[in-house]
């Protein structure tokens, strides 16, 4: 179960990273078709790397896989539907508190 968790964990990670990168992803977008200029994706990058990123990493280091995959539950990065059933019942009451707190992402 324990493995598990961690590829679940790291599948959180990444869906956490995408959608806060969906923005940068976008602005390179306008950069290519010269809507915005290099000075600005370099600012964006900058307060990407500065914020976002280092908040999203700093949650994954600082809690344990169980927690991390219940608060990707409770901020819909997983389906809860996708959790093994074990895995699901176990976590249950975490889900239920991060979903309580709510949606606190960086």
């Amino acid at each position: 179960m324990r493995k598990k968790l961690q590829d679940l964990a790291d599948q959180a990670y990444e869906e956490e990273l995408r959608q806060a990168l969906t923005p940068l992803a976008e602005a390179f977008e306008r950069w290519r078709s010269r809507d915005a200029s290099s000075f600005e994706i370099s600012d964006l990058i900058h307060e990407f790397h500065q914020g976002s990123s280092r908040r999203i990493w700093g949650t994954y280091k600082a809690l344990k896989p169980d927690a991390l995959v219940a608060r990707a539950v409770a901020l819909r990065l997983l389906a809860r539907e996708s959790l093994p059933t074990e895995i699901a019942a176990t976590l249950a009451r975490q889900i239920d508190a991060f979903k309580a707190v709510g949606d606190h992402r960086p």
